[in-house]
């Protein structure tokens, strides 16, 4: 893979990949944005962590499935826009993402592993509008101490139920849309 290629900026759209091995970018320092990976299905394990200048990546339509620790410790992410097709957000994907914004979880998320949003202070509010999950790991919406998490009416018990046993902080909101 791209470890410790300290000195890689950019990488503009990359139409006909369609996976992004383990550690590809690990460690890439000084990369700050990425194109659109509309054709790309899987991003690895480690793919991205550790990107101190990480700032922006583009659309991730195709994208099934998110690898643990894929954007940790990357602390200028500021937006992610999780494409329609994502199921599954793996261990520690998001974790330390100290500027990561709020965000969406689309329908069609089922599986959120283990610290995947911790410790992301900048986060306010998480809409997830999903109908599927299924699977919240321990302290994945450990996310600060302030967060406000909007469930779906139908869904609002079960998904509060299975968020609060995951461990959230105290001060978690849930909030009915």
């Amino acid at each position: 893979g791209g470890q410790y290629c300290t000195s890689l900026e950019s990488v503009g759209d990359m139409p006909k990949l369609k996976v992004i091995e383990d550690a590809a970018f690990y460690g890439c320092s000084a990369l700050k944005n990425i194109g659109d990976l509309n054709n790309v299905t899987s991003i690895g394990d480690n793919a991205f962590a550790g990107c101190a200048s990480l700032e922006s990546i583009g659309d991730l339509n195709n994208v099934t499935t998110i690898g643990k620790y894929a954007f940790s410790q990357c602390p200028n992410l500021r937006n992610i826009r999780f494409g329609s097709r994502v199921k599954r957000i793996g261990s520690n994907a998001f974790a330390q993402c100290t500027k990561l914004r709020n965000f969406i979880l689309p329908a069609s998320v089922r599986h959120i592993d283990a610290r995947a949003f911790c410790q992301c202070p900048a986060v306010k509010v998480i809409r997830i509008n999903s109908t599927a999950l299924n699977y919240v790991g321990k302290k994945a919406f450990a996310v600060n101490k302030t967060v406000t998490i909007r469930l779906p009416e139908k869904l609002f018990a079960r998904y509060q139920k299975l968020i609060k046993a995951s461990n959230v902080y105290s001060k978690t909101r849930f909030v009915k849309y």
